[in-house]
């Protein structure tokens, strides 16, 4: 085969060459489309994670926030927080009295015997001593109406101790069905949503009212001036109709037995 036949045959026909140029085209254009698809992803990722860090970068560190309530008005009765707040059981209608039954079914159809009443009164004389070890000459009324076990003394840090002790009855510690409170025969109402305002407005404007006692829901922000603040909710013990008052922002929490 001669040098010009060889050559002739390697040298590509019209077609051929037509089909490789476009093939070739085809495959950088590819190229650069997925060159320029990673770039655009990256690119969006990298914004993407520049506006997080901007937004993580200019928020604000947020201050603690404390809440808590507080009597705004009858504190000086001596009373804690804690026992206002308790609506596990009623309140009772006679003032400061306390009132314990047997838990069991059958005891508690029974009238309790003498050795019985003797030993729950050492019991209640135990926590009297106690709790109020500078009380003198005082000590609880103690009577029996079959077998409830009523308690009455005018002594707060008396009533509470009374409150968490285990008085039992044979064996069982006795249920508290109502406990006592300054006053006798008031309701309690919720009160929600009133204004918020400075703590120390809200209760000179509490105190122009004849309650038996109020607590209110207050909190405070750190580092920030002007409070604490009352946040709109009451607890309010009165005698009065508070429905006139607040209408649908009042509802009834709990009453005296």
């Amino acid at each position: 085969m001669s040098e010009k036949s060889w050559v002739a045959d390697m040298a590509p026909k019209d077609g051929e060459s037509q089909a490789s140029t476009e093939a070739s085209l085809t495959a950088e254009t590819d190229h650069d489309d997925e060159s320029a698809s990673s770039s655009g992803k990256d690119t969006a990722g990298q914004e993407n994670e520049q506006e997080s860090v901007k937004t993580e970068a200019i928020a604000p560190p947020k201050p603690s926030v404390r809440f808590w309530w507080e009597i705004f008005h009858g504190a000086e009765a001596g009373f804690s927080v804690e026992y206002l707040l308790d609506h596990s059981v009623r309140w009772s209608k006679n003032p400061y009295e306390t009132v314990l039954r047997p838990q069991d079914t059958e005891s508690s159809k029974e009238e309790l015997e003498l050795e019985d009443k003797i030993d729950i009164i050492g019991q209640i004389a135990a926590v009297f001593k106690q709790a109020c070890p500078e009380a003198a000459n005082q000590q609880p009324h103690v009577y029996f109406k079959g077998n409830h076990v009523c308690v009455e003394l005018g002594i707060p840090a008396f009533l509470e101790a009374l409150w968490r002790a285990n008085i039992c009855f044979k064996g069982k510690r006795l249920e508290i069905i109502s406990k006592g409170l300054k006053g006798g025969d008031f309701r309690v109402f919720k009160v929600s949503g009133l204004q918020a305002g400075k703590l120390r407005d809200c209760k000179k404007t509490l105190k122009s009212c004849d309650w038996i006692f109020v607590v209110a829901c207050v909190y405070e922000v750190d580092s920030l001036g002007g409070g604490p603040i009352f946040s709109g909710d009451l607890i309010v013990f009165t005698t009065g109709n508070m429905y006139e008052l607040w209408g649908r922002q009042c509802f009834h929490a709990n009453r005296s037995a």
